[in-house]
């Protein structure tokens, strides 16, 4: 029950008790600290090392090796998202004057950075959610609003979560993508993928149950990503 309380999905019940019992709360305290401690050191345990990375990148592993990492790299969002910072690092490192096939690399993904443009409360325009995700909001709620482009913009609203006591829901709309196209979104904390969402077709995306803290979303398309930077998200 202290692990569930750790990863948050605990029950009323067990929050309840550990409000009042000295005991448990520090036993379950304890449990936090050294879970935190075993991921640390778990966290990627099985994955190819960064030379073996590179190596592969730079295609010079045997044939076998090369085929298992392929394999883990297709399933691990970790090891692919450092092959796309190997690839970038290398294109802007490389003198423009020699790069006469990186310009199609450069090409195949533009980056945006989305600008907080401020929040509904400050008079700003922003669409409605869409039908998909519109039962979930709050009354009194302020979404924030995002401008990426002149056409593209993102909005977040932020909801307590009904499934996680101290958790909050992170509801995301995009407008302005054009053509519906395959998008993803993914939530990232110091540098580590936490979890996906699809976009769906209106635009919605949703992180259910995420902790209070700073992160980074991106939403991940053919040739684009855009990315949200310190995302604050705080419990009110």
């Amino acid at each position: 029950m202290l692990l569930m309380w750790a990863d948050g999905e605990t029950s009323p019940e067990v929050i309840s008790h550990l409000a009042r019992c000295d005991y448990c709360r520090n036993r379950a305290n304890a449990v936090a600290i050294e879970k935190r401690h075993l991921e640390g050191i778990l966290f990627r345990a099985e994955c190819p090392s960064s030379i073996e990375l590179g190596e592969f990148h730079a295609s010079l592993l045997p044939a076998n090796q090369a085929a298992e990492i392929s394999t883990h790299v297709a399933s691990c969002p970790h090891c692919a998202l450092e092959l796309v910072q190997l690839e970038r690092f290398l294109i802007d490192t490389e003198p423009r004057e020699q790069s006469d096939f990186v310009g199609p690399i450069k090409e195949r993904v533009q980056v945006l950075i989305a600008k907080l443009a401020g929040n509904l409360s400050q008079g700003l325009q922003s669409p409605a959610f869409a039908p998909a995700f519109a039962g979930v909001r709050g009354a009194g709620d302020t979404p924030m609003v995002y401008d990426v482009t002149g056409e593209m913009q993102i909005v977040l609203d932020l909801q307590a979560s009904g499934e996680s006591p101290g958790s909050l829901d992170v509801l995301g709309l995009v407008t302005g993508l054009g053509q519906p196209v395959e998008t993803q979104a993914h939530l990232w904390q110091e540098g580590q993928w936490i979890a996906a969402a699809n976009v769906d077709d209106l635009g919605n995306f949703l992180f259910a149950s995420v902790s209070p803290a700073q992160y980074d979303i991106i939403l991940s398309a053919p040739a684009l990503e855009v990315h949200i930077q310190e995302l604050e998200l705080e419990k009110d």
